[in-house]
């Protein structure tokens, strides 16, 4: 999920190696975006929108690592490998993720994900530090001013007692 940078990505594996993704061990994200809109009915206003791909590793594939791209919207790629072991019932190896594992952040359809409003998200600290200077900016032009008013007051008075 990428929503802090404004990017799409594709993410692409060329089996084969003939420079397509439609063959049979090939896959295709197609474009991936942070979120979809959707319309009052929590429904894809563009079907074609995707936000996870999801790849199924059976026992058609082997043993080994797979190397990937990540196509980004910005022009550039990033290399990345997918290492696949065997499952040999002990799972005692360390720092492997478990059996049937996702990776990414996968919403199912209908899901509504809604931000808490007690979680303190960057945004919300900001606005918090604004909010606090500009308050406090405010009761300082007061001050000022009324300190203005009684430092004329004092000097009218002392010139009227002269």
């Amino acid at each position: 999920m990428d929503n802090e940078s404004n990017l799409t990505h594709r993410l692409v594996y060329d089996h084969d190696g003939d420079g397509l993704y439609n063959g049979t061990f090939d896959w295709d994200s197609g474009e991936l975006y942070a979120y979809c809109e959707t319309d009052e009915n929590n429904t894809k206003i563009d079907s074609n929108c995707s936000t996870g791909f999801m790849v199924i590793f059976d026992m058609n594939w082997t043993v080994g690592n797979y190397s990937y791209q990540d196509i980004r919207s910005d022009g550039s790629i990033v290399n990345a490998t997918i290492k696949l072991f065997a499952d040999n019932g002990s799972h005692m190896e360390e720092n492997l993720p478990n059996i049937g594992s996702t990776f990414g952040v996968f919403e199912e359809e209908g899901d509504e994900t809604s931000e808490s409003d007690e979680e303190l998200t960057p945004e919300k600290i900001l606005l918090y530090v604004g909010l606090f200077t500009g308050i406090s900016s405010v009761l300082l032009l007061a001050l000022l001013f009324i300190r203005k008013a009684n430092h004329e007051d004092f000097v009218d008075k002392v010139y009227e007692s002269e």
